[in-house]
This record gives structure tokens, C-alpha cells and sequence, in this order.
């Protein structure tokens, strides 16, 4: 995990016998423009200096009779120091600290950009979202703003408050200094807050818009990974998968054969969809993608084998031809998944990958081999299987690295 670092050589720490000297023994005293007396002939030097602070008495470290000297890059490394011993709840507090106590520092909006990150690493995420909303708004011109923002609104999305989420990265986009990368994830980002709000159309909007901005500057500029490209394609297609799910198959045979076209077409379009994030070589979106393909045809198998039959063929031999080409159909189509699912499983151990997607296309492939064994059986059937939704990606490492 990434956090703001100190800003070395600022001078911090003055012994106490010099703050004795110049008088400024007591609590939230400074110590700015030292000045020394001035020498016939030599120049007057200043010399700016952090802020220091004194705790004297019950609260000092050291004891009751003791006092604590300290300023905002003291504290700043001592909570740095609890960071990299993952001792997360108590780094926020140092950081907090500094900030409370230092709030005019130019260490105060690293610090708060930290302890917001030190509460991502506890799961704390409303916590995290609170402290970089803070930093945008307390520090907007800090050189963690940026992040702070787009950080922000994934904390929302872990906690499932797409509203938020949304409104917080509309507000991102507006944003001029965003990288081309930056830009990129944070429309990707407003995409999965609208699919998860259920407004498919603008999600396929901003997910497209994110694909043509990428294709309009792909030549010119880099992306340091194509985990949210890669996004962004695997949605297009699921949003595709979505509506052909949610597609009837009605009765007249005028109606039914509407539907089947209707259907059909949007089966081809969510399973070349698919194949293009496959394509983008991303391995937590490819076997997100390849799982789906999977599931895709066996939902095929599934709508045809629940589809009402014509009323032509509904009796006598019509009906037989028709039952033995339906299982001819649904045998190619769960032939198909099977070997979408296995291509899917040699990928993943290719390229070392292991997640949900590889997990649940084995299992699938489980219950497909049953599915094919049982396709001989008088009256062949089955239950709908599980809908898997992708979860949405966690608050990035640099925004680089995504837990499905």
C-alpha cells in the first residue's frame, strides 16, 4: 500500500535547553524565524523552522514530571514507522494527530491522506471515505487531492453506497488534472456505480464513452495496465448478458418466434462482448469473461429448454422430431459451454492465475458433465443455475492492483 512520504531534510527537532533559552517553554509554542543578534557588518539571517510543541506533566511520554517536545515531521516518521509495522489503527491516530495539532503544515495533507489509507487497510472504509473527502476539501490544491477524491468514492462503492459513489465521481471527472490512467478509472468507476444502481443505459453509456476516449488517445498515450479497460469491456458485455437473461419467450408462435430472434441476437452480441475483454489479455477480467461465456450458453440451454412449445408440432410424431432436434440443440450448446469453461481453467493455470471466476468454472464444469450424461434421459431438465455477478473492485494499491 502507497502512502504520502515525508518530506526529508526539513529540519524538526530543537533540544530543550534552546527553547529554554529563548523563553518558549510552554504548550503549542513555535519557533519561527530564529533570528540571531545582529553583527556589525553581516547580513541578518532567517531561518523558518516547523512548528514545535511541548506537552508538559500527566501527558508527556515520558512521565508525570516529564515533557514531550515534538513537531509535525517527528510525528509524521513515527507514524510512518507504525504504517510499515501494519499497526494501522495506530497510525491513523499519529497521523490524525499531526494533522489536529498541525493543521496549517504542509505535512498535514499527506498525513491525512495516510491515516485515510490506514483505515482502508482495517476494512474502516466509511472512516477512509471521511478522511479523503477531508483532504479535497481542506487541502484542495495538495498534490493528494487527486487521489484523495478518486480514492474516496471506491471506499463508497466497498460500502455499497453507489449514490455517493456516483455523485463523488462525476464530481472527478470534472477534474482537469486527471493522467490519461486516472481518467480512465474514474469513468469506469461511474459505469459500475450506475450498473450497480440498476440504470443499465447509462452505465453502457459511460462504459462506452470510456472505451471510445481510450481509442481516441491509445495511440499518443500509455496506460500503465488495462485492469480497468479491460473493465470496461467485460460490463459492455454484461450488461448485454443481463438483458438477454431477462428476454421472455412468449406464446403465440407469431410472438415466439419474435422473442427467439430477439434472444438470439443478443446472445451473439454479449458473447462477442466477452470474447473482446478476453482479448485484452487482463487475467482477473479474462477469466472473469471466459466464466461468462460459459454461463451464457448454459442460460441458452436453459431458456430453450423452458421455451413453450409451438402448437404445430405439440402433438403426435411432430412433437418427437421436435423433442429429439431440441436435444440435439441443447447437447451442442452445453458441448459449447464445456469447452468454454475448460479453455477458461487451461488459461488461468497458464498464466498462474487463481481466483472465483477459475473456481466456479470448474464447479460448472461439474455440473455440465452431469447435464450432457442425463441428456439421454426421457425428460430432460434442470434447475436455473446461480447468477454470478462480479463484485466490484476494492480501493486500489496506486490504484493498480483490483480484488474481484
Amino acid at each position: 500500500m502507497k502512502r504520502s512520504k515525508s518530506r526529508r531534510g526539513i529540519a524538526h527537532k530543537v533540544v530543550a535547553w534552546t527553547l529554554l533559552g529563548f523563553g518558549l517553554f510552554g504548550t503549542g509554542c513555535s519557533s519561527r524565524a530564529v533570528r540571531p543578534d545582529a553583527v556589525p557588518g553581516q547580513s541578518v539571517q532567517s531561518i523558518e523552522m516547523e512548528d514545535l510543541h511541548i506537552t508538559v506533566g500527566k501527558n508527556a511520554k515520558d512521565g508525570d514530571d516529564g515533557f514531550d517536545v515534538y513537531d509535525a515531521p517527528t510525528l509524521f516518521r513515527e507514524a510512518d514507522t507504525l504504517f510499515d509495522g501494519d499497526k494501522f489503527a495506530d497510525a491513523a491516530q499519529s497521523y490524525e494527530k499531526l494533522v489536529r495539532e498541525f493543521t496549517d503544515s504542509p505535512w498535514a495533507p499527506p498525513a491525512l491522506f495516510n491515516a485515510a489509507l490506514s483505515y482502508e487497510a482495517l476494512g474502516r472504509f466509511t472512516e477512509a471515505a471521511d478522511r479523503y473527502k477531508r483532504v479535497v476539501s481542506l487541502y484542495p490544491t495538495s498534490k493528494q487531492a487527486k487521489d484523495a477524491a478518486l480514492r474516496q468514492s471506491a471506499c463508497l462503492a466497498e460500502e455499497g453506497r453507489w449514490v455517493l459513489s456516483a455523485e463523488a465521481l462525476a464530481l472527478v471527472e470534472k477534474r482537469e488534472d486527471l493522467t490519461f490512467a486516472d481518467r480512465i478509472e474514474t469513468m469506469t468507476r461511474h459505469g459500475l456505480a450506475l450498473f450497480e444502481l440498476q440504470d443499465l443505459s447509462g452505465a453502457e453509456a459511460k462504459f462506452q464513452q470510456t472505451l471510445a476516449f481510450f481509442e481516441a488517445r491509445k495511440d499518443s498515450e500509455q496506460l500503465p495496465n488495462n485492469f480497468f479497460l479491460a473493465m470496461s469491456h467485460f460490463y459492455v458485455a454484461h450488461i448485454a448478458h443481463k438483458r438477454f437473461r431477462d428476454l421472455p419467450l412468449r406464446q403465440p408462435q407469431k410472438q415466439l418466434a419474435l422473442d427467439l430472434d430477439t434472444k438470439a441476437k443478443t446472445f451473439l452480441l454479449a458473447n462477442s462482448k466477452y470474447v473482446e475483454t478476453i482479448k485484452q489479455k487482463n487475467p482477473t477480467w479474462a477469466t472473469a469473461a471466459g466464466y461468462h461465456v460459459g454461463t451464457l450458453y448454459r442460460e441458452l440451454y436453459d431458456a430453450m429448454l423452458a421455451a413453450p412449445v409451438p402448437t404445430d408440432v405439440n402433438r403426435g410424431d411432430g412433437r418427437v422430431i421436435y423433442d429429439l432436434l431440441l436435444r440435439e440443440q441443447l447437447r451442442h450448446l452445453l458441448t459449447k459451454a464445456k469447452d468454454v469453461l475448460e479453455s477458461n481453467v487451461k488459461m488461468a493455470e497458464r498464466v498462474g492465475v487463481k481466483n472465483g471466476w477459475v473456481e466456479r468454472s470448474t464447479q460448472q464444469l461439474e455440473d455440465l458433465e452431469k447435464l450432457l450424461s442425463g441428456l439421454d434421459s426421457p425428460a430432460p431438465s434442470t434447475p436455473q443455475p446461480p447468477t454470478q455477478t462480479p463484485s466490484r473492485p476494492a480501493p486500489q494499491d496506486n490504484r493498480s492492483r483490483a480484488t474481484l
